[in-house]
């Protein structure tokens, strides 16, 4: 399979309205939708991605965002949407996980009349925790969370969590990777993934994203400085794009440090090049995936380039150059199967031919 580029949404968030040719990118979001009843309801088809990593079609969830789209025909910019301040035809509906930003295009604007889904971004629920270094303890049943004041990391592990409710949950996983009673965690909270939106929409990012990237930069530059030993850090699901940022910011080597991928949710191909850049360690098993819509098409999205610069991190006759091959080699055999699917849709999504609900529908293989 060819990768496919990593898509933008075909509008610019700042656009103000919809011209006729752009109008065009837009594809029906399904047979119900074309105005026959109510306004017309299009999506941007490059937005394929977006959707599967944050719904499940064959969901009880994903079936009750699909009907909400479907709905905005008659409801668009009514009840509980939210109308951007700046921007009169800009609105956002925040259904489960998800935040659907559309634009409502009226007679009157010199634009095609109808709905516009522009983008779809993470709309996780969390706790207001802030981003930062921590210690978790487990004691029994409980788990006791603490700040960690010092910016040197003292563990010789680190976990970076991605979406989870609470600040506990992110402890608990820690300790469950460290596999010992205590472990150090740089929490990643659901109001900072979500501002970071998905890694295939560059965004401007928000206050509390911008802070946990520079936080968690400076302790990767304090510790490289300053710490007496090797740092191995284990990142799961949006934790990746959270550390992609942090890497932008730093301008020094991070030889004291190892990264291990779990789930990841992100452009994982440039994040490792920017690691091996910084002359940052990996580990034997630089990313492992199991039972994770999103991590699956981010792979899906990246798999031929990912692989090819797995391979290419270590060089032929390095201890770890076999067990790469062997990675690789088990990546593009576990995902063969959704790989067809995926490129199926995502073909169907640039010919414009059919309704989004449809080229769903050919993604079904992506879903597990």
């Amino acid at each position: 399979m060819k990768d496919v580029a990593l898509p933008k949404p075909s509008i610019s968030p700042s656009t103000t309205v919809i011209t006729p040719q752009q109008a065009k990118k837009f594809v029906y979001f399904s047979a119900q939708t074309q105005g026959a009843f109510g306004r017309p309801v299009k999506i941007d088809p490059q937005l394929l991605p977006h959707f599967l990593c944050l719904v499940d079609p064959s969901s009880h969830q994903g079936q009750t965002v699909i009907r909400h789209i479907e709905n905005l025909r008659a409801k668009a910019g009514t009840g509980d949407s939210f109308q951007n301040a700046n921007r009169a035809f800009d609105f956002m509906d925040h259904i489960g996980n998800v935040r659907i930003h559309y634009k409502i295009m009226q007679a009157d604007s010199g634009s095609p009349v109808g709905v516009y889904i522009t983008d779809i971004r993470p709309g996780y629920v969390g706790d207001s925790g802030r981003p930062g270094l921590y210690r978790a303890t487990r004691s029994g049943n409980q788990v006791t969370i603490n700040e960690t004041s010092s910016t040197v990391v003292s563990s010789s592990k680190v976990f970076i969590n991605g979406n989870v409710a609470t600040i506990k949950q992110a402890g608990s996983q820690a300790i469950d990777s460290a596999n010992d009673s205590s472990a150090a965690f740089f929490y990643n909270p659901a109001h900072v993934i979500n501002e970071m939106g998905l890694w295939f929409t560059p965004s401007k990012q928000g206050q509390h994203a911008r802070y946990a990237a520079e936080k968690l930069a400076t302790i990767l530059q304090t510790t490289e400085n300053q710490g007496s030993g090797r740092v191995h850090w284990n990142i799961s699901g949006e934790g990746a794009q959270l550390l992609a940022k942090a890497l932008e910011k730093i301008s020094t080597k991070l030889t004291k440090h190892q990264f291990q991928f779990h789930n990841p949710i992100g452009n994982l191909n440039n994040l490792l090049g920017n690691i091996k850049q910084k002359q940052g360690g990996l580990a034997e098993t630089v990313v492992s995936y199991n039972a994770s819509q999103g991590a699956l098409v981010s792979l899906l999205a990246q798999r031929s380039t990912l692989t090819n610069t797995i391979k290419s991190l270590v060089a032929q006759g390095h201890p770890h150059f076999q067990p790469r091959e062997k990675l690789v080699s088990k990546i593009l055999n576990d995902s063969a199967k959704q790989s067809g699917a995926f490129e199926l849709a995502n073909n169907s999504a640039k010919g414009r031919a059919t309704s989004f609900l449809d080229i769903l529908k050919q993604a079904n293989g992506v879903r597990i």
